[in-house]
């Protein structure tokens, strides 16, 4: 298994802590995913073909708009892949959430704040009436986000970007489901962020190090063994050779020894001493 990321492990210790404190909203995709949303909405349809509509307010040049969307529509695809990968590793199950209007509402944004026109593309503040002055000047114009300040009401163009791809799919299947942690979630969070193989692979790590070092000591003690061993016939070699000489020289007692059998045998013992320090 992968490591995840820092980042990760906050998502699934705040899933893991939504549902131990019962905050079911919290567990909605809609809801998580609204709250990542820098800008204003994301629609998508599935048919004719999967795309997927981003909505920012016109403020600001093309580039800038183009590359703050993109960013944050990366981060929701980062987002929405991520749980499908919970999903695979028995983190998380999702659950279906009964929704009868699934096709008028394939849009997520502040539905706290705005209420959605879908014929014209309109976001309408909550606190505008149909009859507010705002709304009969500029009612017909599509793509448009309308604000109720303390002491005004005004519009503001709503610039719209269509990104066709297969996230469609994901986001229609996604969205209106109840992410439920499961028990493994809850261990890895409250186990330090380690699954029962990083835990077993941890303690194998340490079994295999304390077996090097077992493994280490008892070769030392073999070596040291061996030195002995060989140390020890040494001596008894030396003592056999000293045997040897002192039984020659009783036998020889009364028997001159010529120089060169003299020191024929003390070649002899040299070679004998050199052989045992081999």
């Amino acid at each position: 298994m992968r490591l995840f990321t820092q980042k990760e492990n906050r998502i699934i210790k705040q899933l893991v802590e939504y549902k131990q404190t019962g905050n079911l909203r919290q567990l909605q995709v809609a809801p998580l995913l609204r709250k990542n949303l820098s800008f204003l909405a994301l629609r998508w349809e599935v048919q004719p073909i999967p795309q997927v509509f981003v909505y920012t307010l016109g403020d600001g040049t093309k580039k800038t708009i183009e590359e703050a969307t993109r960013n944050n529509y990366f981060e929701i695809l980062d987002f929405v892949f991520f749980l499908q990968e919970l999903e695979e590793r028995k983190f998380i199950k999702f659950l279906s959430l009964p929704n009868s209007n699934v096709e008028k509402e394939r849009i997520l944004y502040d539905r706290d704040k705005y209420r959605y026109e879908p014929d014209k593309k309109q976001f309408i503040d909550k606190k505008l009436t149909d009859s507010s002055s705002i709304l009969s000047l500029f009612g017909d114009f599509q793509y448009q986000l309308f604000h109720c300040g303390k002491d005004s009401e005004y519009a503001s163009t709503i610039d719209s970007q269509i990104i066709p791809n297969s996230f469609a799919y994901d986001l229609d299947n996604l969205v209106y489901n109840l992410i439920y942690p499961l028990p493994i979630a809850e261990e890895y969070v409250r186990e330090g962020f380690y699954t029962l193989e990083d835990r077993r692979f941890i303690e194998q790590k340490k079994l295999n190090a304390s077996t090097l070092l077992t493994t280490n000591e008892a070769l030392r003690v073999s070596k040291r063994s061996y030195r002995t061993s060989a140390n020890s016939y040494k001596v008894a070699a030396y003592a056999l050779i000293v045997s040897i000489l002192f039984g020659l020289l009783q036998c020889c007692n009364d028997t001159k020894i010529e120089k060169e059998q003299f020191d024929q045998l003390i070649n002899t013992l040299h070679d004998v001493r050199t052989a045992t320090n081999h």
